[in-house]
């Protein structure tokens, strides 16, 4: 290395160099050795300038409820400031200030990252993986029924409810009598 001559010796590249100074720059030339000998240096190669290192602590928070707005947040051990983003878009999406939005219940991947700066390089990303549990839908209102013959026609709109995904089917159960009968159909009205 220049400066200082530091060097380090490996079979194959890339090889790395040890003791260097932060904040110096060094260029670094290379030779080949072999049982005839040890070649000329190589042309020196492009100026680097170590510097610290640093780590991202984010904790993993568990298994969250669909309906939910929790906040995230990661640390660097620099001070700078860490982002979050989503790997899984389709489950989960995270604001600039960590609040995650659910779009759907699955696994929610989030990736903590600090790019670094004039001191710091940038920190090995950190990624948390946890389930988003569904929640149950809520049950619909102004339920209207229209007799028929032998046969009721039962109308709703579908759940009200924002904060959990979108009911699937509905189950209608006729009383009284004791023959309660349900019947199941997919979103819209059973007629």
């Amino acid at each position: 290395s220049s400066p200082g001559g530091i060097t380090a010796t490996g079979a194959a590249s890339p090889i790395v160099v040890t003791g260097l100074t932060n904040y110096t720059s060094y260029t670094f030339t290379v030779t080949a050795t072999n049982s005839a000998g040890t070649s000329n240096p190589s042309s020196p190669s492009t100026s680097v300038t170590p510097k610290k290192s640093q780590t991202i602590s984010f904790d993993n928070p568990g298994t969250q409820l669909y309906a939910t707005a929790p906040t995230l947040t990661a640390t660097a051990t620099s001070g700078l400031p860490v982002t979050l983003t989503t790997t899984t878009p389709n489950v989960c999406t995270i604001s600039s200030s960590g609040t995650l939005s659910f779009a759907d219940a699955g696994t929610c991947t989030i990736a903590a990252n600090q790019a670094g700066d004039a001191t710091y390089i940038a920190a090995p990303t950190v990624s948390q993986s946890f389930a988003v549990s569904a929640k149950v839908p809520a049950a619909p209102t102004a339920v209207t029924a229209t007799a028929g013959d032998e046969q009721a026609k039962v109308s709703f709109p579908p759940s009200p409810d924002n904060a959990a995904p979108a009911a699937t089917s509905y189950t209608v159960t006729a009383n009284p009598g004791g023959n309660t009968e349900a019947y199941k159909m997919s979103l819209g009205v059973l007629g």
